[in-house]
């Protein structure tokens, strides 16, 4: 949830600590969100320095319960044009065509407000895919 989000930079904490929970028990804590849940999926967490979070996509899955459907759907669709232009070697255009190209470096402009989303969603759906990152010039 919101936790998990500001650990990856896609949202602003808010309301205090976020924590999902399997079980149905347990007492309240002042300043805590619990979501509980039926079961956490282990391919569901991740960790972020050292800090057990959930998933870029589950965390996907989740901000849509608390942000705008269109800030969510700008992030996913982000990363699954990046990682269909690295593996398939096309990107869909404005107008709806595809476009074959060969991209040699992905820029996310820094002003759009949701870049640092973005950027850290590409990146983890590139390592879903198996495709390494690297600095330019580092071949």
């Amino acid at each position: 949830h919101l936790s998990s989000a500001a650990a990856q930079q896609l949202a602003a904490e808010r309301g205090g600590v976020h924590v999902t929970v399997e079980r149905r028990s347990g007492r309240a804590l002042a300043g805590v969100v619990v979501h509980r849940v039926r079961g956490i999926d282990p391919a569901d967490v991740v960790r972020i320095d050292d800090l057990p979070v959930t998933s870029l996509p589950r965390t996907l899955l989740d901000l849509a319960e608390t942000e705008s459907y269109d800030r969510v759907k700008k992030i996913a669709e982000a990363a699954e044009r990046m990682a269909r232009l690295v593996i398939e070697g096309r990107i869909r255009t404005i107008d709806g065509s595809d476009l074959e190209l060969q991209a040699d470096s992905i820029c996310v402009h820094s002003d759009t407000p949701t870049a640092v989303a973005i950027a850290t969603a590409v990146r983890e759906r590139f390592a879903r895919e198996g495709i390494t990152v690297r600095a330019p010039g580092n071949a």
